[in-house]
């Protein structure tokens, strides 16, 4: 380890002092700092997807088990064993059990930068360092609860040893071990990954020194022979998915490479000829053309592991299966930059780093969590209780079922998936129920799009209670009917507040247009109503929730859908109630826009007052002239002047006289259907242009032009200040063609 850090930063010699060797100390420094940086960004800020329940299940299962179960499995045991280590010591939340994987990938960068001081001198080290830090395929894969970072680290320890012992003039025996180590751990952590360690033997040559790591390399492998004879009795045949063409694979490749992307878009041609330059690069460089043939020969088994075939795991394209392939690609990228002409080669460089910070930046920006599960689980922690049976439908999505039912303290749930999409008599396995139970519902479109098992259980079940968190949800069944009592009150933050708040479940902290995000509140018997409020960056108050005293103890569900008119930034959630407010929480709203007022004052200007805060300030008409089949444009300015709180359309009916059919007509969503309006604000201008094209048939004459507001769930209309339900906007002549 010694020599790796001294290799790492630069000091070629016992005690260099240079300058030069200062800097790239630093660089080396800085380089590490960055590449952990980047991988503890927003480490949390993803939902625990399949693959990563998968793997944190089997782990779960405990030394044994877990390597009779990944016998069967793609991929050795030895991930899932150094994770059921830390999760005891760490905890089970996202972020420090994705952290395992952040502490066995950074030093990957470190070694690649050893790895390039020793071949390409110190500003090797660098390049090398940077591209596997910056590059946004293995920031992801350092992310993850999955054992593909740590077995590239593992292998290239194994490359950097193999090296030492083969190519410095005085191999050590520590170098020996150190690669048998690597190429072991890599093996026994992803099976292909073990090739990383296996280039070493480039520098092979016919002396002792490679006779010695030849032996060595059989002896490693021996002893995965023993594995391997397990493994291989009890591999399952099966595939992901139909098989991904071959050009398209070398599409997409590119971008997977170099800016970490499953697939191939108009960038694709960008990220080929950077990957191009590197490998042309580093043949430019007579001691990079091995890592150029390393680079080939790693990519090679990606794309054979994808090849149609009678046995074993068959998955369709992704990036990870290359990620092998990256370092090496980063050490070409160092040889390019360490080559002749060197300005030519650390533009090059330059480049290719510009690439992968634009990937990273953009894998990051969108790396959020989303309340898909969160909030429906917390409610089933308040009312489930033990001996609950579940029915689950949820596609392939049982291993994210029982991560967060652990997660919430009912681990001991009896589970019950259900497919009626691959298990026709899926029937016989609910038809034994009795006495109460619960249907989940997890992306139930999957294996139930035409929601057979709701209507199912329904007809011969009493259904008491349905929680609803958009697509997904549960539902109480009891043949009482009697709506569930909460056995398990715990909220996640206590506090005490008025109108008996005692504590609340933090919602998500970042939300995008179309995201889903709840507040879970906690209170006990009141008398004194409450409301939530939603105050946007501005402090002004967006929306609002009215919630009636408890008679009981129980948990309130505040839900917001995330509209693309939000003005963006931080928002607040405040609870409200005797005069007296409590702040809650944040939260960051992200890609959304005000929609835009009015450009220009308009050409008939008004002061009409609807209830609920709205006015309508003016309206343009045009033209006043029109033949039929032409259209006429009518512009409307609203303003609030004060916080509306219902959901109101806009009508805007041609009529020949008021309170008449109309001839023509257009109904939407005021504020360009961006902002409903009970989120408006005191003092927000919206402008709206609805474009009405009359009918051919339309006889000629006068029409009038009228406006007004009314709800859709019913059809209210919204009076004026003088009880009108419309607003006569102007009139328009239809003449003879």
């Amino acid at each position: 380890m010694r020599h790796l850090l001294r290799a790492k930063l630069g000091l070629g010699a016992r005690h260099d002092f240079s300058r030069a060797s200062f800097g790239v100390s630093i660089a080396g420094i800085t380089t590490l700092a960055v590449a952990f940086g980047l991988r503890v960004f927003r480490l949390a800020d993803q939902n625990v997807w399949y693959d990563e329940a998968f793997t944190l299940g089997i782990a779960r299962l405990g030394f044994f088990e877990a390597a009779v179960r990944t016998a069967a499995d793609t991929h050795p045991p030895l991930y899932y064993w150094l994770l059921d280590i830390w999760e005891p010591l760490a905890g089970g939340e996202p972020f420090s059990l994705r952290f395992l994987t952040v502490v066995l990938s950074v030093p990957a960068v470190a070694v690649s930068m050893a790895l390039g001081r020793r071949v390409f001198g110190p500003a090797g080290a660098v390049w090398a360092g940077l591209f596997l830090a910056l590059n946004p395929l293995f920031i992801r894969w350092s992310q993850e609860v999955r054992m593909h970072a740590p077995a590239l680290t593992f292998g290239l320890v194994g490359l950097y040893f193999g090296y030492r012992w083969l190519a410095d003039v005085k191999a050590r025996r520590r170098y020996l071990v150190g690669y048998a180590v690597g190429l072991f751990a890599a093996a026994f952590t992803v099976y292909l990954t073990a090739a990383v360690s296996l280039l070493a033997g480039f520098w092979a040559r016919g002396s002792r020194q490679g006779r010695v790591w030849a032996l060595t390399t059989l002896g490693v492998f021996s002893l995965l022979a023993l594995w391997l004879g397990l493994a291989l009795t009890r591999q399952r045949t099966w595939a992901a998915g139909p098989p991904t063409p071959l050009p398209e694979v070398l599409r997409a490749l590119p971008e997977g490479l170099v800016l970490g992307r499953g697939g191939a878009d108009n960038l694709w041609p960008v990220a080929a000829i950077a990957l191009a330059a590197c490998v042309l690069g580093g043949l430019a460089h007579p001691a990079g053309r091995k890592f150029v043939a390393g680079f080939v020969l790693l990519a090679a088994p990606g794309v054979l592991v994808l090849v149609p075939r009678p046995f074993g795991y068959v998955p369709v394209y992704d990036p990870r299966y290359f990620l092998p392939a990256v370092p090496l690609l980063g050490l070409a990228l160092a040889a390019a930059a360490s080559g002749r002409p060197r300005p030519l080669g650390v533009g090059l460089a330059v480049g290719v780093l510009g690439l992968l910070l634009v990937g990273t930046w953009q894998y990051l920006d969108g790396r959020r969590l989303t309340d898909d599960y969160l909030t429906l689980f917390r409610v089933l922690r308040a009312y489930a209780v033990p001996g609950d049976q579940v029915v689950l439908v949820s596609g392939d999505r049982l291993p994210i079922f029982q991560y967060h039912a652990a997660r919430v303290g009912l681990a001991g749930l009896k589970v019950i998936p259900v497919s009626p999409s691959t298990d026709p008599g899926w029937q016989a396995q609910v038809n034994r129920l009795a006495g109460r139970f619960w249907l989940v519902l997890m992306e139930p479109g999957i294996e139930d799009p035409a929601g057979e098992v709701p209507t199912y259980l329904g007809a011969r079940f009493t259904g008491a209670a349905r929680f609803v968190f958009g697509h997904n949800g549960a539902v109480f069944f009891d043949p009482s009917g009697q709506s569930p009592t909460p056995v398990r009150l715990e909220p996640e933050v206590r506090i005490v507040g008025p109108a008996g708040l005692f504590g609340y479940d933090p919602p998500v902290g970042r939300a995008r247009p179309e995201d889903r995000v709840y507040l879970v509140l906690y209170q006990n018997p009141a008398t004194a109503p409450a409301r939530v409020e939603l105050l946007d960056p501005a402090g002004k108050l967006r929306q609002v929730w009215d919630l009636p005293p408890p008679k009981a103890p129980d948990l309130r569900v505040i839900s917001l859908v995330v509209e693309a008119g939000l003005p963006p930034g931080p928002y607040v959630w405040v609870f409200r109630a005797s005069g007296e407010a409590v702040w809650l929480d944040r939260l960051d709203v992200e890609g959304t826009r005000l929609p835009p007022g009015p450009s220009g004052p308009p050409t008939r200007t008004l002061d009409v007052r609807f209830g609920d805060g709205i006015a309508l300030a003016g309206v343009d008409v045009s033209p006043a002239k029109l033949q039929p089949g032409e259209a006429v444009t009518v512009r409307l300015y609203w303003v609030a002047v004060d916080k509306p709180t219902d959901d109101w359309q806009v009508f805007v009916h041609i009529v020949p006289v008021p309170e008449t059919v109309p001839v023509a007509q257009a109904d939407f969503r005021p504020a360009r259907g961006l902002l409903s309006t009970y989120r408006w604000a005191p003092g927000d201008r919206f402008t709206d242009e609805a474009v009405i094209r009359l009918p051919e048939t339309l006889a000629p004459g006068e029409y009038y032009v009228i406006a007004g507001l009314y709800r859709l769930a019913d059809g209210l209309r919204n009076p004026t200040g003088t009880g009108e339900e419309f607003v006569v906007l102007g009139r328009v002549v239809v003449t003879e063609r």
